[in-house]
């Protein structure tokens, strides 16, 4: 790392896709962080000396390694920000001429270029926790070591040779099936070990409520102590990068969720799989993962922020929204209780200014998890939503003659409202000249311009 009077240099290692290339390509840049990106690739080859040498201040990193890497206590903190993930159930393969199911798997060969592999502990974890499969009586074979020095692989697995290929092996019968990453093969003569493995996975997903995260970001503990604001860019541009890439397309599932509650449901599993699968030697709880800086709301500012620059640009060249990460900022538990109106947003309030739902602008966000008791931080989240899709051309605060009467009649019917509905949930009732500044959320200015 290094640092000028304005900007901090980081190394940085990441792979190259859809997401991370407006970053690497500079279309995405920020003036208080610049990066010198490694040309190690593929990803897999640089979190070895990322664990082992701390050698980047910022790097992709597979979450089954950082998870081992947490466990046996390596000074390195996670971002909560997905670089990838995908369904697992079609990464195990067996030759289509000598078809496998998975209650077959009982004594046969199984490769994978790691033990500790995420890809693999994925897979293993679905086939003995839905499946049914006893994981000690598979016969494992693997190809390298682990990226974490201290780890050990279980006694009975398999080193093949040095000369050996594990296509090659598959392809030639030595092997009964292999576990694949993202070297996934395009390859006609190997099938599924799972049937269906897409619908299969379709399912999984329905009853889990999990995206299977393969790869996040990781910072070096010294980075996240001696510079969170830093940290906080790097999120806050990684988010912009992937809304530039236009991910995740409209009705698709997000495989690369942002934000500590949006990854949560992923961590709290592949935790339980490594604790399964002797991957790590103690259990950890998922905000340990993370520190005050990345596990706090102040993510969830820059989360917020970097959503409301594509909304807005989006709403003056279209008049519309179907903003992709709108859905993440309403994640149930996301820490938006903190989170102030950005400098340069007017109020939300007035009947000019509210959005009007029902006059076909798109909004691909489940609003039903607003609920009127939801608390103040739902409600901040809410207008805020309703600001960022209210019609174009309103995005200051109605000017002229009869706007400061529209105003004051719409305030007496909000006030109006507000207390028919106290009465009816059978609670009080206060004006909003009488609320604290705390009440008002997204009324109230922001303490700085650092969004």
């Amino acid at each position: 790392m290094s640092v000028d009077t304005h900007v901090t240099t980081l190394s940085a290692a990441f792979d190259d896709y859809p997401h991370t290339l407006p970053l690497k390509r500079g279309e995405i840049a920020s003036p208080r962080v610049a990066f010198t990106f490694s040309d190690i690739r593929p990803a897999n080859r640089f979190f070895k000396p990322m664990v082992r040498e701390l050698k980047f201040d910022v790097s992709e990193m597979a979450i089954a390694t950082y998870v081992q890497a947490k466990a046996y206590g390596k000074p390195l903190v996670l971002v909560p920000a997905t670089v990838m993930g995908r369904f697992q159930h079609g990464t195990i393969l067996c030759n289509a001429a000598r078809p496998l199911a998975p209650a077959e798997l009982a004594g046969k060969r199984v490769g994978v270029r790691s033990y500790s592999q995420t890809t693999a502990v994925w897979v293993r974890g679905i086939l003995e926790n839905d499946y049914g499969i006893d994981l000690g009586k598979v016969r494992w074979v693997t190809f390298e070591d682990g990226h974490v020095a201290e780890y050990h692989e279980p006694a009975g697995v398999e080193r093949a040779g040095a000369e050996k290929n594990l296509l090659k092996m598959l392809r030639e019968g030595e092997l009964d099936a292999a576990i694949y990453g993202a070297d996934l093969p395009n390859d006609p003569t190997l099938t599924s070990l799972i049937p269906h493995a897409e619908a299969a996975a379709q399912t999984w997903y329905a009853r889990h409520h999990v995206v299977p995260i393969n790869h996040m970001v990781v910072v070096t503990e010294k980075i996240a102590k001696s510079n969170p604001q830093t940290v906080e860019e790097i999120y806050r541009l990684l988010l912009r990068a992937k809304a530039a890439a236009g991910l995740p397309k409209a009705g698709a599932i997000d495989f690369l969720p942002f934000g500590l509650e949006a990854c949560r449901p992923a961590l709290q599993t592949i935790i339980t799989y490594a604790l399964q699968q002797r991957l790590i030697p103690r259990k950890i709880e998922v905000d340990d993962l993370f520190d005050d800086t990345t596990r706090a709301g102040s993510l969830g500012v820059r989360h917020l922020a970097a959503s409301i620059d594509f909304a807005r640009a989006t709403l003056m060249s279209t008049g519309s929204i179907a903003h992709p990460l709108l859905p993440e900022i309403q994640q149930s538990g996301e820490s938006l209780g903190e989170t102030h109106r950005p400098a340069g947003v007017r109020s939300a309030r007035g009947a000019a200014h509210r959005a009007d739902l029902g006059r076909g602008m798109e909004l691909p966000c489940r609003l039903g998890g607003f609920s009127r008791r939801g608390g103040a931080r739902d409600g901040r989240a809410l207008r805020l939503v309703r600001w960022l899709v209210r019609p174009a051309g309103r995005d200051a605060r109605p000017q002229g003659q009869g706007c400061a009467q529209d105003h004051e009649q719409d305030h007496e019917h909000d006030h109006e409202k507000g207390k028919s509905r106290a009465q009816e949930e059978g609670c009080g009732f206060r004006p909003n000249a009488e609320r604290s500044t705390a009440d008002r959320g997204f009324d109230r200015q922001p303490e700085s311009d650092a969004l």
